[in-house]
């Protein structure tokens, strides 16, 4: 129970953030904080523990970026990104895709260009690997690549992305 209520709340509160309700998130990551401290009273499997840690901490890293807290955010989404790296079968994973490209978007706002460029092509080069070039998740990296190479003042370069992304 614990685990499913956690999920489903820090899920409401991801999409909460993403569409600029703070206020509504902030309640929902509350909520969903609560019931974490409370899911790891129980024995549950490496696997589970780690897929909802991940859950909970993208919330988070979500909410802190629309807060335009971008330190926090990486800060989540590093620790989203490492929990969802200690589950069995991860290198087969679209929400660690997405993880990755929204972290490459937080590094970028942070100016960390370098560290954007890497962890974009990373996410690209997962999103090929596990679901095609024909892909939306490939899409979205492709795009998180584009915007950091634009950034970096590489206009040519992040063109070229930009017209396969679409």
């Amino acid at each position: 129970y614990y685990g499913w209520f956690v999920q489903l709340t820090a899920d409401l509160a991801l999409s909460l953030a993403y569409v600029g309700d703070v206020n509504g998130a902030d309640k929902w990551i509350q909520l969903a904080r609560e019931h974490y401290d409370t899911f790891l009273k129980f024995d549950y499997n490496k696997n589970y523990r780690n897929g909802i840690a991940a859950n909970l901490f993208s919330a988070e890293g979500s909410l802190a970026f629309a807060k335009g807290k971008y330190s926090d955010s990486e800060h989540f989404y590093a620790k989203a990104v490492k929990k969802k790296k200690e589950t069995d079968g991860w290198e087969e994973n679209e929400f660690l895709i997405s993880l990755l490209a929204h972290v490459a978007e937080t590094q970028r706002e942070l100016g960390k260009l370098v560290d954007s460029e890497l962890t974009a092509r990373e996410s690209l080069f997962q999103s090929i690997k596990v679901l095609g070039v024909n892909n939306p998740y490939t899409g979205f990296a492709l795009r998180e690549l584009a915007k950091t190479l634009n950034e970096q003042g590489r206009p040519e370069e992040a063109e070229v992305l930009g017209r396969e992304a679409v």
